[in-house]
């Protein structure tokens, strides 16, 4: 129960931060943002930063799309203006996605079981 606060209790709270964490891995989400204006809000962009703690080993260890975290980096990186303001543009969003489609399909079939060639050798 959340009280008198309109803030949500941990849990929730824990949840509906990985749930956006995670978003930031979807190439249509980093474009909406982009085009909502969110990355240049002063306090959306302070937010950001905030949620570099899902990098500790502690938290990371919940997040499926590990690729979120590296688009988190990129946005919060002062230097790079250029890859958020890009972000507008459904040409960028487009190259975006087809690389993400490109690393998937290309590196699920070259990984190597690290156990398995222990044992192999």
């Amino acid at each position: 129960m959340q009280g008198t606060s309109d803030l949500p209790d941990d849990a929730s709270r824990f949840q509906l931060e990985l749930e956006f964490v995670q978003l930031l891995g979807s190439s249509e989400y980093l474009h909406h943002i982009a085009q909502a204006g969110y990355l240049e809000d002063p306090a959306f962009m302070a937010f950001l930063k905030y949620l570099q703690y899902w990098k500790q080993p502690e938290y990371v260890r919940y997040i499926q799309y590990p690729h979120s975290l590296g688009f988190l980096d990129i946005l919060c990186d002062d230097e790079n203006d250029t890859f958020r303001s890009s972000l507008k543009d459904a040409a960028f969003r487009d190259f975006i996605h087809s690389q993400h489609f490109l690393h998937w399909q290309h590196y699920a079939g070259q990984r190597t079981n690290p156990i398995a060639d222990e044992h192999e050798a």
